[in-house]
């Protein structure tokens, strides 16, 4: 079973930690403990992870990769994240988005470009924002 998240707009707000922390009572509460009993090595997120595009708060980038991913890496979860439009540092590129900050992370797949993965016998066809085909 694979698990499809999408727009979660870490920053919004003006970068309130309040919504930061609202927005982390939800994984912990509820799609953290799902995972788990569901045994899911697979969430997709559809985009827009970040909901600035070209400032960032470093105590939420810190919290992200402490809190947030952590949680993936430390359960070997693959999170896979399609590149959305508030991820993106220029409006028609995405050579340059936030999420590269965390390419590090085993555990965290960054889609730019059109791509086809295969989680178990499903394949799937992702589509991050722009892309070649012009959709």
């Amino acid at each position: 079973m694979t698990v499809l998240l999408g727009d979660i707009h870490f920053g919004k707000n003006g970068f309130s930690m309040e919504t930061y922390e609202n927005q982390m009572k939800f994984y912990h509460k509820q799609l953290f403990p799902f995972l788990l009993q569901q045994k899911i090595k697979h969430v997709i997120c559809t985009g827009d992870f970040f909901d600035h595009r070209t400032r960032q708060d470093v105590l939420l980038l810190l919290k992200i990769k402490k809190e947030f991913l952590k949680f993936f890496e430390d359960n070997e979860i693959m999170l896979t994240v399609l590149v959305g439009n508030h991820d993106m540092y220029f409006k028609d590129s995405k050579k340059i988005c936030t999420l590269d900050l965390f390419e590090e992370n085993k555990f965290l797949r960054i889609i730019k470009e059109t791509t086809i993965i295969e989680i178990g016998n499903i394949k799937w066809q992702l589509f991050p924002w722009i892309n070649e085909e012009g959709f």
